[in-house]
């Protein structure tokens, strides 16, 4: 299930509550963004995961995930009320300012 944050949700708490959801972050560099925040909250009972990911050449990286272009919450390790939030810079970058739970990067 794919869902595209748009720049006006920002400062947001995101809640997804569809298993198997992919979230697509607004471009980072964006001008209206730099230092915009989003807080991204799974609310799934089980099963299916949640992915993060960013648009065109930017990365997430922060916390303990190894830069990435993308972050999960898997169905085998998440808890209802997981969180990534992310911050975004001019250049190009989402950084994870907060997380809970367990999230694993891929590049």
């Amino acid at each position: 299930f794919p869902v595209t944050i748009p720049v006006a949700d920002m400062g947001r708490d995101i809640r997804v509550t569809v298993s198997d959801t992919i979230v697509t972050l607004p471009v980072a560099s964006t001008t209206t963004l730099p230092g915009g925040e989003f807080m991204i909250r799974n609310m799934c009972d089980a099963g299916g995961q949640i992915v993060i990911i960013t648009t065109t050449s930017d990365s997430i990286k922060g916390a303990q995930i190894t830069t990435s272009n993308l972050i999960a919450n898997t169905g085998a390790t998440h808890v209802p009320g997981d969180t990534a939030t992310l911050t975004a810079t001019a250049s190009s970058t989402w950084y994870l300012i907060g997380l809970t739970g367990t999230w694993a990067s891929t590049s």
